[in-house]
């Protein structure tokens, strides 16, 4: 278990540094082997000057976030424990977007000081790149980083990640694939709607709209954003009714469960590393 846990407290600043550098610009990508952080600037294809003033702005909007980031992650655990109870949930519901419009907001604030050191044909970019950037100030949560192989327990798939802490048999992770594989089907509506609010942000900071165009944006991502993260812990809850009343008590399991659900329903699939 204890690798587990190692796993899932990698964060931003580890994706950031200390591992093998993104290829330079120009270099073709290598799947499977990259970061989020390392996707990021492969995808504007940051230059060698260009990429430790970028890793400045991500450390800085990552500590604004941080605050944020806690709040998200209680409001998540919070809807675990009220699944079945929408009235005494709708408030917690309330908080959580109110902490998306935040954390989109500080997302595009650090977003534009990116912008702002790109030349025209990166910034061409910015909107499959601020798609991109979801998530990744959040350090508030744990995440499995890295890549298979890279450390223990290193990209990691959430499927993987789910059997670990809960020690799943063979039946049991056949249960939790088929809750997560149908919920991730039923959320189609709202991932439709999370990645349009989400481009249409990044589409306005590259077409440079007034900053009213861009909040505006921001307001309707918000949400979006929290609507997926509902799905996401209505899953969750979903799963644990299914396990052993052992595998329910594990506090830490379940917490854990909540980071690496984290963003599962809003990507191309839910059965990956987390970010």
């Amino acid at each position: 278990m204890l690798h587990i846990v190692i796993a899932m407290l990698l964060v931003f600043q580890g994706q950031a540094g200390g591992r093998r550098p993104a290829a330079a610009a120009g270099e073709p990508p290598r799947p499977g082997e990259l970061t989020p952080f390392e996707r990021f600037v492969e995808k504007l294809e940051l230059d060698e000057k260009q990429l430790p003033e970028v890793g400045k702005i991500f450390t800085a909007g990552a500590a604004e976030a941080a605050p944020t980031g806690r709040e998200m992650i209680q409001a998540r655990l919070r809807l675990v424990d009220l699944d079945g109870k929408p009235d005494d949930a709708a408030p917690v519901v309330a908080g959580l977007t109110a902490a998306a419009l935040k954390m989109t907001t500080i997302d595009v604030r650090t977003y534009q000081r990116v912008h702002a050191l790109l030349v025209k044909g990166q910034q061409s970019k910015s909107a499959e790149a601020f798609l991109m950037m979801a998530g990744l100030l959040d350090v508030a949560t744990p995440r499995a980083g890295g890549r298979r192989g890279g450390g223990p327990g290193g990209g990691l798939t959430r499927m993987e990640l789910l059997t670990a802490m809960f020690s799943l048999d063979g039946n049991a992770k056949k249960q939790v694939k088929s809750i997560l594989d149908a919920d991730y089907k039923a959320a189609a509506s709202a991932r439709d709607q999370w990645t349009a609010t989400r481009t249409a942000i990044g589409t306005a900071i590259q077409s440079g709209k007034e900053p009213a165009a861009i909040e505006q944006a921001v307001t309707a991502h918000a949400p979006a954003a929290s609507a997926v993260a509902v799905l996401e812990m209505k899953a969750l809850a979903k799963i644990l009714a299914a396990l052993t009343p052992e595998a329910r008590a594990n506090t830490a399991a379940v917490q854990m469960a909540v980071y690496a659900l984290r963003g599962a329903f809003s990507g191309k699939k839910w059965d990956v590393a987390p970010e």
